[in-house]
């Protein structure tokens, strides 16, 4: 397995890839989830700066802010959107 993809609805809940494939087929698969299922919008840990990059890199855009992560803890996500411009 390189990478995997699981969405539930247009958001793209989590993209994991194994550490030796990292940088080499994540946004291909993302792309492929935008052109193809709808995929336009991501939850990003704030704390993760190379991850919001590369959503930014592919067209994403910061739109809201959580203080807390979906289980509750003090882990601010990022809401991001797939800019329609």
């Amino acid at each position: 397995m390189k990478a995997t993809l699981i969405l539930q609805g247009s958001d793209k809940k989590r993209i994991a890839t194994h550490w030796i494939y990292e940088k080499r087929g994540s946004a291909l698969l993302l792309k492929y989830a935008i052109e193809n299922l709808f995929a336009n919008k991501v939850d990003v840990n704030e704390q993760n700066p190379e991850a919001i990059s590369f959503y930014i890199h592919l067209g994403f855009k910061v739109v809201n802010r959580s203080p807390l992560d979906g289980q509750g803890n003090p882990f601010p996500l990022l809401h991001m959107e797939l800019s329609k411009t």
